[in-house]
């Protein structure tokens, strides 16, 4: 899996996932930095085919974080405690 963390996320989030063997970018590491805006994040993520890890209501639902983990229980786990997903899994599974 590849990732792209949003501005709004810290860059610990980034560094975790990199420390897990994922191939993941922090809106930082962009030419742009965090002033990347919602639609160039998009591109991005499709052009090279990452997962958007956002913060931004708007830019995806809590339960885009839970269908992208759903097999990686750690990185679910961990996203719960920093308060990233904070629904119950069945919550989520009805979304």
């Amino acid at each position: 899996m590849k990732f792209l963390v949003d501005a709004q996320l810290p860059i610990r989030l980034a560094k975790f996932l990199q420390a897990s063997g994922y191939d993941t970018l922090h809106t930082r590491d962009l030419p742009q930095q965090n002033a990347t805006s919602d639609s160039q994040i998009n591109d991005i993520s499709i052009q090279q085919e990452r997962i958007v890890i956002t913060k931004d209501s708007d830019f995806a639902p809590e339960y885009i974080y839970f269908l992208a983990f759903r097999d990686v229980p750690t990185l679910q786990a961990q996203f719960r405690e920093w308060g990233y997903i904070t629904k119950s899994k069945t919550q989520l599974s009805r979304a």
